[in-house]
């Protein structure tokens, strides 16, 4: 059974198309003998709303699994749930090349789900110690659909910087570019994850606040 706009749950399934996009993974696990989706996060709300989308689309219900991490001082959250009713979504993805069709056909409060999905796997909001003027919004990733989400943010009505390129250690390439702040705040984009969105609040708070909002990028 392919999901798609027919079934009323656009929202969800853009949010979904986002974070596989991002840190999501899918396929066949010979040992559970079913398609799984899998999820890592240190942000328990982002695998709950990925399990959410993931359940608004098929009612499947996954576990999450809260365990420690050796090197890092938060937890780690793994989401493990059956996703055989939408493991067309990877093929649509090229396995992660690019951004699917339906996906820029989608109304734009989908799209706006699609970019949090996206934004929440590989998405930052920086606050610099220099102050909150010199904050930046980004993202940074190496699959190939970087370069798609670029020309979709465009296509969106997003101002965003120039693409930046580095070679990394597993010497793959890795993108980089930064989004207006007026714009972001403008188009009403959010992150779901509670950490990044609660920066944009301060963000905000210091965007209205500014004297020369003109010096505001």
């Amino acid at each position: 059974m392919k999901i798609g706009p027919s079934a009323g749950k656009t929202k969800s399934l853009a949010y979904f198309i986002g974070t596989y996009l991002g840190d999501g993974w899918m396929g066949y696990v010979k040992s559970n003998g079913a398609w799984l989706f899998r999820l890592n996060t240190i942000d328990l709300e982002f695998a709950e709303a990925a399990r959410e989308s993931i359940k608004d689309l098929t009612g499947n219900t996954g576990n999450i699994c809260t365990h420690p991490v050796s090197k890092s001082s938060k937890p780690n959250n793994s989401l493990g749930i059956g996703i055989k009713d939408l493991f067309w979504v990877k093929e649509a993805c090229d396995n992660k090349q690019k951004i699917p069709d339906i996906i820029w056909d989608m109304d734009d409060e989908s799209k706006l789900e699609f970019i949090a999905g996206v934004m929440d796997s590989e998405g930052y909001v920086s606050i610099h110690k220099r102050g909150v003027g010199s904050s930046s919004i980004g993202i940074k990733a190496t699959e190939g659909w970087i370069l798609d989400f670029y020309r979709f943010c465009q296509q969106f009505g997003l101002k965003i910087g120039k693409i930046g390129k580095e070679t990394i250690k597993s010497g793959k390439t890795a993108y980089r570019y930064s989004f207006n702040r007026h714009s972001w705040m403008e188009k009403n984009c959010y992150f779901k994850i509670i950490r990044k969105q609660e920066k944009i609040g301060i963000l905000r708070d210091y965007m209205l606040n500014c004297s020369k909002p003109e010096q505001m990028i």
